[in-house]
């Protein structure tokens, strides 16, 4: 009965809207002072704060999920090797290790990318294979890739409104995108470090989001003991969607409670 202009209220937005800024407004002050104020000064019962306030959708299952190789490759003493894993019922992820000999190393570098940064390493190992990434392997270091859900081989087709879609969607389920690649980052670290590397301290390196995902992920990650985060925003204002994380904590403070659970954090 009506087309979308028949149904337009304003040719353009007025000055003054305040739509696009209602989650600094809306519900309870977000100011440091209120949240110092309102959040408590323990580390654990930080995280127990986010888990209720800003990541109440995840599962309830333990996030030690089953870890299974899918594919391997070797080319002299580098083995690239895929593996796959449940984040969730019906969330197929997968992260490549890359390693060198035999020997159980002495650190983990754990990369965590976005859908062009993969793209990129996947183009890399067509065309030349493991070796690609021969010089990024220091001795005693293994290095793994990991793209959270939506990005990388789990990218989900469409446009850009898709896109956009998709994000509301998580919203309607009380929870946001990128809370939900959270889960998926601590669900990776945790399958990773099973078995082989069950010792072996890790590093978790992102840059841009992902990073500011990444930094979240690691509160909850005693096995991480340095993350190299360079790019980060100044704020959660400029980062990634996550459900009243300013009634909690800011970034600045996120970063400083991760140094307080004893992780080196680089931001350079």
């Amino acid at each position: 009965l009506f087309s979308p202009l028949d149904l337009r209220v304003f040719d353009k937005l007025p000055a003054d809207q305040r739509n696009t800024t209602a989650a600094e407004w809306f519900g309870p002050a977000t100011t440091p002072a209120a949240r110092k104020a309102a959040t408590p000064s323990d580390p654990d019962a930080i995280l127990s704060r986010l888990k209720e306030r800003s990541f109440a959708g995840w599962p309830d299952q333990s996030p030690h999920p089953e870890f299974r190789l899918a594919q391997e490759k070797r080319e002299g003493n580098l083995h690239l090797s895929s593996w796959s894993f449940q984040s969730q019922p019906h969330v197929p992820l997968e992260l490549q290790l890359l390693t060198r000999g035999r020997r159980t190393p002495d650190r983990l570098v754990i990369r965590i990318v976005d859908h062009a940064e993969w793209a990129e390493r996947d183009s890399l190992l067509r065309h030349h294979g493991p070796a690609a990434f021969a010089d990024a392997l220091a001795p005693g270091t293994a290095l793994a890739w990991f793209a959270p859900r939506g990005l990388g081989p789990s990218q989900w087709p469409g446009d850009e409104r898709k896109q956009i879609q998709i994000r509301r969607r998580f919203m309607l389920l009380g929870q946001t995108l990128d809370g939900m690649r959270v889960w998926d980052i601590v669900n990776a670290v945790n399958a990773v470090t099973e078995g082989r590397f069950r010792a072996v301290p890790v590093e978790l390196h992102a840059s841009g989001p992902m990073a500011v995902n990444a930094l979240l992920a690691s509160l909850f990650l005693p096995q991480v003991q340095v993350a190299r985060f360079p790019s980060l925003p100044e704020s959660f204002q400029g980062g990634p969607d996550y459900i009243n994380i300013l009634q909690v904590v800011d970034l600045p403070e996120a970063l400083q409670l991760a140094r307080a659970r004893g992780i080196t954090v680089a931001t350079e």
